[in-house]
């Protein structure tokens, strides 16, 4: 059964005179397990699309379900509450909050649902991500690719159904951009953990178990791995 089903969304910017077509009839689905990669050139629509997939942004047309739950037709109405229980985020700039500490900032998402956080999950997370002896500092104080571990751990920590990667590793540098795919693989690989993740490097495309291609707002092609 997929976790995920989109049927035929599209999104405009804009009016009549300027009018710009984001996403164009778009339809895919995705099955639990999956590691999906969104790829494509700036501009060509995969940041909308994860937006759109996220709950962070509306459609013109089209339906977005995720688990049974269309976070289309609900989306003004507790679509906040959904997404935080249901959707982890990573994005190229971290959003890391600066005055908490990185123990915090994980275990945030949870405070947030006021719920009581897996103590033994937490530990496993942040000893999958080799983050351990830098729970107690706080994001100023901490490399680039120790904050991407950091989001992806916050991420992880509410067991979402999805996880959404917006360009993950744009901010790295090489070493930390092939480290934090590899973990996104092996979270993918050893937690089970459903991934979307937008890129335009065809490279890093290829630790993917699906592609789908985007050029000018539509899907060119739609690659499964054996």
């Amino acid at each position: 059964m997929a976790i995920l089903e989109v049927k035929g969304i599209s999104k405009t910017y804009g009016n009549e005179d300027t009018i710009f077509e984001a996403l164009n009839d778009i339809s895919f689905n995705v099955e639990k397990g999956e590691f999906l990669v969104i790829l494509g050139n700036s501009g060509c629509g995969k940041s909308t699309l994860l937006s759109v997939l996220g709950g962070l942004d509306t459609v013109n047309d089209g339906e977005v379900i995720i688990s049974g739950y269309n976070i289309t037709t609900n989306f003004f109405n507790n679509i906040t509450s959904f997404r935080r229980k249901n959707i982890g985020y990573i994005q190229q700039s971290f959003n890391l909050i600066d005055t908490l500490s990185v123990e915090k900032n994980i275990r945030l998402p949870i405070i947030l649902d006021n719920k009581k956080v897996d103590e033994s999950y937490f530990k496993k997370i942040i000893k999958f991500l080799d983050i351990e002896n830098i729970i107690y500092r706080y994001p100023k104080d901490i490399k680039s690719g120790e904050k991407q571990r950091v989001c992806l751990a916050r991420a992880l920590i509410k067991k979402p159904l999805i996880i959404i990667a917006d360009e993950p590793t744009g901010s790295l540098d090489k070493e930390n951009s092939d480290n934090i795919m590899k973990l996104l693989r092996l979270a993918n690989m050893l937690l089970g953990q459903t991934i979307i993740l937008a890129t335009h490097n065809e490279k890093i495309a290829l630790v993917a178990s699906r592609t789908i291609k985007m050029v000018d707002g539509k899907i060119e092609s739609d690659i499964k791995k054996i």
